[in-house]
């Protein structure tokens, strides 16, 4: 009998190698943004007021972090740019107060405080006075008080008068600008120094 026709088996197709598995690296973190919070200069309302007059006392606002190179600059606007030498003193006039020149130090740096803009604003004084030589009010005393150099023992050749002498009594230099020194005349001034002068031959007498 002859076979059945049948279908052909095919050849079984060898099984695929099974793929290798990727190594996983580490787990990242979830993605969590937070802005960053910058937090608010403080503000200080800073009295600014002159030893001398009170006429030039002005008040502002501005931050702690304000340099005091700034806060010079403003006084010497307010007085027109005319003065130099600004010192500064913090809270009260006192050598031990003073705020030596820093351009880089800033009110925070100095001690002072401030508040945030929502609330209700803290407060701080600055003196200042303006000295060239920097000299501290309360050192200025000691300076009126103590000995005046002397001069050359023989004296000024151009100041005769005892005032500028080395044998004045006066000591300070407060007193010296209170006295009156009498006036002496120079020695080319003299009658003894002076040439006699003739006088021309008068004219016959003309009766009226």
């Amino acid at each position: 009998m002859p076979k059945k026709g049948g279908k052909k088996k095919g050849k079984k197709k060898g099984k695929k190698g099974k793929k290798g598995k990727k190594e996983s690296g580490p787990a990242r973190p979830p993605f969590n943004y937070e802005p960053v919070n910058v937090p608010s200069s403080d503000i200080i309302l800073l009295h600014i007021r002159l030893v001398s007059w009170s006429y030039l006392d002005f008040t502002i606002r501005v931050p702690v972090d304000t340099s005091l190179f700034l806060i010079r600059r403003m006084i010497q606007d307010r007085h027109g740019g005319s003065i130099n030498g600004v010192v500064l003193y913090k809270k009260q006039v006192h050598s031990e107060n003073i705020i030596y020149p820093d351009d880089n130090s800033t009110l925070r740096d100095h001690g002072y405080a401030g508040s945030s803009t929502g609330g209700d604003l803290r407060e701080g004084v600055i003196y200042y006075d303006f000295k060239p030589d920097f000299l501290p009010i309360d050192k200025r005393e000691e300076l009126e008080t103590a000995p005046s150099p002397r001069l050359h023992p023989q004296g000024s050749p151009y100041m005769t008068s005892p005032m500028w002498s080395a044998a004045s009594d006066v000591a300070t230099p407060r007193a010296r600008l209170n006295q009156t020194a009498p006036f002496t005349t120079p020695a080319y001034l003299t009658a003894s120094a002076m040439p006699a002068m003739k006088l021309p031959p008068s004219g016959p007498e003309v009766d009226a």
